[in-house]
């Protein structure tokens, strides 16, 4: 009987060992400008966990990479441009099937499905980025100013920046806001609040400018007071004012976080107790915000001969635990899109303020389709007059049609060379 159980033993093992022939080797052609950097992230990961795939690295341009199984895009308009050709594999159906890929962020599926007219998803983001408004929590319990808080519009947040005194105890300058601009900063801050709102100063693709608008001037009719407060910073400095305790508020995103903690180990001057709030948004959609970006978006090629293999290697992108967690412990790479993955940061209660908000896919900012030198040339024939604005020596009705002329001139210049 032993005998016979022996056997049957030694049967069942060979069986096993028959049926465990190792997988064909599938070499999966990866599109990405650098191949060390996608390597290290994802690559050596992934074929650990998949040895009968390997990685190889192709041309990053979707065009010449047509050999390519999988294809990155930097931005959205990349990416819709490759669906409109038909030159994806939709992953609506792969995306529906997956439960853990229910935890990916609403974030990132709203603005990927935003990019195809059917509403369905062809790619995959590991990561976002999302904004923020930082704020010194003791320079607000010090002159006992309400903290930022989700649903403010650009107008409520100017509002609490001129309530902050135009120099602390020491007689140090004091910002309420420091802006991170240049120059045109409160030009720049009034064209930033119309963006927040869904308004467009120029339209594509004509190029026709459109700034002499009713909605236009209800927001620098209700945003003048702050602006002419002095309470913005603009301008160059040895460090900016926030990281010093000499502005009260900021927009930034994860990198900042990262930046803020770094400058407070240098120990040249004393950290900043900050913590982080929804950014401004739309007052009509207080609960939707236009902050936020996706920078590396990676798709299955249409003409891929390996699309279970290349959904794969998105899938470890997106949702393997151990390969997030060990990226967030080498450098900041984002917002994972399965934000449960955010590693958090040592004192802070919480960085939900940079994704806190839905998404709002409809963007109308210029430099999302237009020439980056023709929206500069635009804002700096238009500066003038706003400053005239805000001096008071000319009035809004006066400066929005003196900069809607200037800039349309400024725009068909450039139009024509």
């Amino acid at each position: 009987m032993k005998s016979l159980l022996l056997i049957l033993v030694l049967t069942l093992l060979l069986a096993g060992c028959q049926s465990a022939e190792p997988k064909e080797l599938v070499v999966l052609k990866v599109a990405y400008p650098f191949a060390q950097k996608l390597y290290r992230d994802y690559g050596f990961g992934f074929e650990k966990k998949y040895p009968h795939i390997q990685i190889q690295f192709a041309s990053d341009s979707p065009e010449s990479g047509s050999d390519a199984d999988i294809v990155y895009f930097q931005s959205l308009a990349e990416f819709r441009e490759q669906i409109e050709r038909g030159a994806l594999v939709s992953l609506a159906i792969r995306y529906r099937d997956d439960k853990e890929l229910e935890r990916v962020s609403p974030i990132v599926t709203t603005l990927l499905s935003s990019a195809a007219d059917n509403g369905e998803l062809y790619g995959a983001a590991p990561s976002f980025e999302g904004t923020g408004v930082f704020y010194n929590k003791d320079l607000f319990a010090k002159y006992g100013v309400e903290s930022p808080r989700s649903g403010m519009s650009w107008k409520d947040l100017l509002a609490l920046a001129a309530r902050f005194p135009r120099e602390n105890d020491e007689g140090e300058k004091l910002y309420g806001f420091d802006s991170s601009y240049t120059v045109n900063a409160s030009l720049k801050f009034w064209l930033e609040a119309g963006r927040t709102e869904g308004l467009s100063y120029l339209q594509p693709p004509s190029g026709k400018v459109t700034i002499n608008t009713e909605r236009w001037r209800i927001l620098l009719e209700g945003i003048i007071g702050s602006l002419r407060s002095a309470a913005l910073f603009e301008g160059d400095s040895p460090a900016e004012p926030f990281l010093t305790g000499q502005a009260a508020m900021k927009l930034g995103n994860l990198s900042s976080a990262y930046n803020f903690e770094q400058f407070a180990k240098m120990g040249t001057s004393s950290p900043v107790n900050w913590a982080v709030s929804a950014p401004p948004s739309d007052p009509g959609q207080p609960d939707r915000s236009r902050y936020y970006e996706l920078h590396h978006i990676f798709a299955i090629s249409a003409q891929s001969p390996h699309p279970e293999e290349a959904w794969e290697l998105l899938r470890f992108m997106l949702a393997d635990a151990d390969n997030i967690r060990e990226m967030a412990d080498v450098s900041n790479k984002g917002i994972p899109s399965i934000t449960d993955y955010l590693r958090p940061m040592a004192g802070k209660e919480s960085l939900s303020g940079l994704y806190a908000l839905d998404a709002e896919p409809r963007d109308p900012n210029p430099y999302g389709w237009a020439d980056a030198d023709l929206v500069n040339a635009l804002q700096e024939a238009m500066a003038p007059a706003f400053e005239q604005a805000i001096r008071g020596e000319l009035t809004v009705e006066q400066a929005l049609a003196a900069m809607e002329q200037a800039g349309q001139l400024a725009v068909d210049a450039k139009l024509t060379k």
